[in-house]
């Protein structure tokens, strides 16, 4: 048994989400990140899209600032995205 009121969509269900985390050093293989930025990703974002789905990219190179790098954070802000992913 359920109640219907007019005008109101259903819940939302959970989208599946897809993490991608890209591992190098900051200073190596540029050309391929941006590659992976400027063409494999926006293809593989339309994808996910096109199913109901979406896709997260995690390259810390493009994120961790300057200040974690000098405060040696970064191995640590690294090791908790591959948890995450």
């Amino acid at each position: 048994m359920g109640i219907e009121i007019s005008g109101l969509s259903q819940m939302p269900t959970a989208t599946l989400t897809f993490r991608v985390f890209v591992s190098s050093t900051f200073e190596d293989l540029k050309a391929e990140r941006d590659a992976l930025q400027c063409h494999d990703f926006p293809r593989l974002r339309r994808l996910c899209e096109e199913n109901n789905a979406r896709l997260q990219t995690i390259e810390l190179s493009w994120g961790v600032r300057d200040e974690a790098a000098v405060d040696q954070q970064t191995m640590e802000i690294c090791l908790r995205e591959i948890e995450r992913c």
